[in-house]
């Protein structure tokens, strides 16, 4: 395994089993977020705290956490699910 460019750290060498894996991407899909691994990638990054190159790469406890925040995500906040139709009641300009 290569060192973390940042710190120069190791990652906990027991990685993500594939149910972990599976889970995130479903968790994805259940709370909206868009079918775009750059999103997906910079949100992981973001609650692990470091950069990655593929999700396989992650570490069991770093998948958990994952997990973890995804769970507590409110559907309608994240960015491009819509609040309401729109539209709804008024004409559509096209």
């Amino acid at each position: 395994q290569s060192a973390d460019q940042a710190t120069g750290e190791l990652p906990d060498p027991d990685l993500a089993s594939q149910a972990q894996l599976g889970k995130i991407a479903a968790l994805f899909k259940e709370k909206g977020f868009p079918d775009d691994k750059v999103v997906r990638h910079t949100y992981i990054a973001s609650v692990i705290g470091r950069e990655f190159g593929s999700a396989k790469e992650l570490a069991k406890k770093e998948a958990s956490t994952v997990i973890e925040s995804l769970m507590k995500e409110d559907a309608s906040a994240i960015q491009g699910a819509p609040d309401e139709a729109p539209y709804e009641d008024e004409e559509r300009p096209f």
